[in-house]
């Protein structure tokens, strides 16, 4: 939806570029910050996988879990 989008693009820094969206330890894939918030429900969707999206720096993560709710947390 578009409130979750423009939530995404509010919680994730502008200053990232790059992003992982993981999967598991054997799935991954580096995108963009605006094509993960555009496209956020082609990357998280309910199932019994929960999701991993992160900067490629680690500077913060996004938890998304399958029951339809993220989380959101900055490294210290």
């Amino acid at each position: 939806s578009s409130a979750t989008e423009e939530w995404l693009m509010n919680k994730i820094p502008n200053k990232t570029k790059e992003i992982i969206v993981s999967w598991d330890e054997r799935k991954c894939v580096v995108t963009e910050r605006e094509i993960f918030c555009k496209y956020w429900d082609d990357f998280c969707y309910p199932g019994p996988d929960d999701v991993a999206i992160f900067s490629v720096e680690e500077k913060w993560v996004l938890n998304y879990f399958h029951e339809d709710q993220f989380q959101f947390g900055i490294r210290k």
